[in-house]
């Protein structure tokens, strides 16, 4: 099967055939191992037939802010609030200080008020 993805030569980004911007790794990435990422992963459609996995909601806000990609935390928190099982990230954070770090822009964009 060949799933068409492809690497652009100048930022040398992956994208899907649809032209959706994704992350491909090995070993380390943030904390976290690919063992650990593929165990705790979910698994979606992408169409008929077609499945593929990806990392937990909380596990990706975490991998993002450990690597200090700040716009890309708020834009996840603010677009999948909703969605985020706190207790969870809790579990998974480091210390208690990244998980308030997270909290805070919830707080930032008025989502969470404690």
């Amino acid at each position: 099967m060949q799933l068409k993805y492809w690497k652009d030569p100048q930022s040398g980004d992956w994208y899907t055939p649809r032209n959706v911007k994704i992350d491909i790794f090995k070993g380390q990435l943030n904390g976290f191992s690919v063992k650990e990422i593929a165990s705790q992963s979910e698994v979606v459609e992408v169409k008929k037939d077609s499945r593929i996995r990806i990392t937990k909601l909380e596990m990706l806000i975490l991998m993002k802010h450990r690597a200090s990609l700040i716009s890309d935390v708020q834009a996840l928190v603010s677009r999948k609030y909703n969605s985020i099982n706190w207790e969870y990230l809790e579990s998974i954070s480091k210390d208690p200080v990244e998980f308030e770090e997270i909290r805070n822009v919830a707080r930032a964009f008025g989502l969470l008020k404690s």
